[in-house]
């Protein structure tokens, strides 16, 4: 898929602004504060239903309470799909080609992934986050993962609804059979993601990063030697007293190591954004290739915490990405310079915009 128009009303420091992008590399350049990030929040809104950077939807523009986001949007179902994002005080309106629609159908439609600052969670911080990484992927690639993630978390919470009530044995453990269930299909789901992901994970980290070892494993959020109902009668004492569920696939982890220690405390900064990019470029190419949808990619503050070697090659794994992606900077570096100035390949499908205070230039092609 790929973005042809986008269009905003009061968004941020925007007053309006319109963005046509072309199908490959998309250079966005400004100032510090310009609204680069402003742009690609839009553009992760009208893939996901929300924003990346964790800001609540009322932070509109200096017109008041409200925003407006439209975008256009090509995809190999659909060359002209519509979308309008709405937010007022009566809430956020989703439209999918004129039709009020709900966000499960825009991620199904859509895919968007965003390297940024926070992105470092990815490694750095709780198992929910790569959990969230994982299923986005499994969701795409997995027709029964949805239906069954979602029976999951119904009898989870049902059976952690009568937990805390102090309910009967019994009653607790009605709800285990659909646990069992559902969590077994989530599960298979994972696992055959995760085993897939190792193979295009192998060939990003070996172009982003060279030679270098490493795992990737999924530990399930129970004992592997026990099946999902024994654990959960295991731990049922331990489930009364905490007044929850501490087993299943909820507590799943995604463990990535390098030189068989934990990814999240043995390499610098740099390493760390270049991992997530693999990762997330990895994802991207299972999505593409499963699915038939390949996702559009967003990188915010390209050379921050990157040298010029890793700024070379991440700039060659986005050229060389079959999708459409969008890069801001500050500068244009040298990095950047090799595939967007004088001496990078003249592109049609690539081009550069300059983006200051509430406006973005005419795009200019490379």
């Amino acid at each position: 898929m790929h973005f042809t128009r986008v269009a905003g009303e009061n968004f941020r420091l925007f007053p309006a602004f319109e963005l046509r992008p072309r199908p490959g590399v998309n250079l966005l350049l400004g100032a510090n504060a310009a609204g680069k990030t402003t742009l690609l929040e839009a553009l992760y809104a009208l893939g996901r239903g929300k924003s990346f950077r964790g800001a609540p939807p009322e932070q509109a523009g200096p017109a008041g309470p409200h925003w407006h986001l439209r975008a256009t949007v090509t995809t190999t179902a659909r060359p002209d799909l519509g979308i309008a994002l709405d937010w007022s005080a009566e809430g956020l309106t989703l439209q999918l080609d004129q039709s009020e629609s709900s966000l499960q159908d825009l991620v199904a439609r859509t895919a968007v992934q965003v390297l940024e600052p926070d992105s470092h969670r990815l490694l750095q911080e709780g198992p929910v986050y790569r959990r969230r990484y994982l299923d986005w992927g499994v969701f795409h690639v997995e027709h029964r993962f949805y239906p069954a993630w979602r029976r999951y978390q119904r009898a989870l919470k049902q059976r952690n609804s009568a937990l805390r009530a102090g309910s009967p044995r019994a009653e607790v453990q009605a709800w285990d059979a659909e646990l069992v269930a559902a969590g077994t299909e989530v599960q298979q789901c994972r696992e055959a993601h995760v085993e897939r992901l190792r193979g295009a994970l192998t060939a990003e980290i070996a172009a982003l990063l060279g030679p270098l070892e490493w795992s990737l494993d999924l530990a399930r959020g129970w004992n592997a030697e026990h099946a999902l109902d024994a654990a959960l009668a295991a731990h049922y004492d331990q489930d009364a007293r905490a007044g929850k569920t501490n087993v299943g696939p909820h507590r799943a982890e995604l463990k990535l190591k390098l030189a068989g220690h934990s990814a999240k405390r043995h390499v610098s900064r740099g390493q760390q954004k270049m991992l997530i990019a693999a990762l997330l470029l990895a994802q991207a190419r299972l999505v593409r290739e499963r699915a038939g949808l390949t996702p559009v990619l967003l990188v915010d503050d390209f050379p921050a915490e990157l040298g010029a070697p890793f700024q070379q090659a991440l700039i060659a794994a986005l050229l060389a990405y079959p999708g459409q992606v969008f890069v801001t900077s500050i500068e244009r570096t040298a990095a950047l310079a090799q595939g967007f100035g004088d001496t990078g390949k003249n592109d049609p499908d690539n081009a550069v915009f300059h983006v200051e205070h509430g406006s973005v230039s005419t795009t200019s092609r490379v």
